[in-house]
């Protein structure tokens, strides 16, 4: 395993395709900024805090790098985004 995350240099390796539209609410705000998406806004952008989140369904396993993870863990903030995903679709 080792010796595969130093052939990715870094990169994190997912599986994805487009999910399909009926799978979320897109009544909903899916930006950063809506989202509360980073713990600390005033370090983000217009740009970051404005983008809109692109959904995607993929396969359970995924191969990401420390930043990655440390990115996940220590600067986002996933409580409003995984309460709407887990509000049903009108």
């Amino acid at each position: 395993m080792v010796e595969i995350y130093k052939l990715l240099e870094g990169a994190n390796d997912v599986e994805i395709t487009p999910c399909p539209e009926d799978r979320w609410d897109q009544t909903r705000q899916w930006d950063a900024r809506s989202l509360n998406l980073f713990r600390n806004e005033s370090a983000m952008t217009a740009k970051q805090l404005n983008a809109r989140i692109t959904f995607a369904k993929g396969a359970a396993q995924a191969s990401l790098s420390r930043p990655a993870v440390e990115w996940l863990v220590y600067t986002a903030n996933l409580t409003t985004l995984m309460n709407q995903l887990n509000e049903k679709v009108a």
